[in-house]
């Protein structure tokens, strides 16, 4: 979404807020509805946001807002160099200003990149966040990178907070950020904190209206509690609408990552597996492969103490693994 000039990475519409700032929603409204409550929750938080522009001016300053008792940091990136201090990592609540000078070095920034095959220029400034930003003003002169600043390739990452990156120390260490750098993509994070349910009008959103060259779908964990046949109903409606859509795109259908339930062996989770790769071999389209969550965070010491999330040495190896599949059949 453009917005005062700004690339809204991730943004499918905007909301004004009492205070006169604009809130980012992650999905249409019309989507949102359908989610549940949790899910309309998860779906304005700042999972998968950046502001991305490119300085015309020497700087521009940037007024956001966050709620009462909010703090957040934002994180400033020049394509993928990570601005240096006093610049960016800075913690803020209530009003603030952040003011983005032009790159230092940027000349010299530009030829690394080049030389080292940087997803994006250096002349794109993006702003990452922990919380979602509420832009209040834009003070400077600024423009719409062009597209061939951004990465060629584009990466979909649906699926629960292991996606949307729950316990990760920084948006950047997230699995799916982590995997779209390996892979010299840009990603649209759909993560949504224990609200992936597989909703048919999320599968239509993904289907009819993102783009993307290949995509990793998470599904499970967050509805182990429903009964086999809902599941089995769901994905044989989510994986076919989102593959036929996109014939030219692969698709990647993973079940649940390994957790809880399979250190107790209380069967659930092997349950939903069976099924996804029973429907998959079922449809046997040619763009989509069956993933089995275990082979992809295959330690279970190397989750959190919740036994759901992977720890940072678990995401480390979610990454690798994620990456050499992907690259099997891209």
């Amino acid at each position: 979404m453009i917005f005062q000039n700004i690339d809204i990475h991730g943004c499918e519409a905007l909301e004004e807020l009492p205070s006169g700032a604009y809130g980012t929603i992650r999905v249409p409204l019309e989507v949102e509805q359908h989610l549940s409550e949790r899910g309309k929750v998860q779906s304005r938080n700042a999972t998968g946001i950046e502001c991305r522009f490119v300085l015309k001016g020497d700087a521009v300053t940037l007024r956001l807002a966050y709620d009462e008792g909010v703090s957040g940091t934002i994180t400033v990136y020049h394509g993928e160099f990570v601005a240096d201090w006093p610049e960016t990592t800075k913690k803020f609540s209530g009003i603030c200003e952040v003011t983005i000078p032009k790159a230092k070095n940027l000349k010299i920034l530009k030829q690394l990149a080049e030389e080292y095959g940087h997803r994006f220029s250096p002349d794109v400034v993006r702003l990452v966040f922990s919380v979602r930003p509420q832009i209040v003003e834009v003070e400077g002169d600024i423009a719409v990178p062009d597209e061939d600043m951004y990465p060629a390739k584009k990466y979909l990452a649906y699926g629960s907070s292991i996606t949307h990156g729950s316990i990760a120390l920084h948006p950047y260490y997230y699995y799916t950020e982590r995997v779209a750098a390996n892979l010299g993509a840009d990603v649209q994070n759909l993560g949504l904190a224990g609200s992936a349910c597989l909703e048919r009008e999320m599968a239509d959103f993904i289907a009819d209206e993102c783009e993307f060259d290949f995509a990793t779908l998470e599904m499970g964990i967050n509805i182990l509690d429903i009964e086999p046949t809902d599941y089995e109903e769901r994905v044989r409606y989510f994986v076919p609408r989102i593959a036929m859509a996109h014939p030219n795109a692969m698709i990647f259908a993973i079940d649940v990552y390994t957790c809880r339930s399979d250190i107790v062996g209380d069967g659930k989770a092997e349950c939903f597996r069976e099924i996804l790769a029973r429907v998959v071999a079922e449809f046997n389209l040619p763009n989509v492969v069956y993933v089995n969550g275990k082979t992809v965070l295959t330690n279970p010491s190397k989750l959190t103490t919740g036994l759901v999330h992977p720890n940072p040495d678990g995401i480390m190896e979610m990454t690798e693994n994620l990456t050499r599949m992907i690259k099997e059949h891209m």
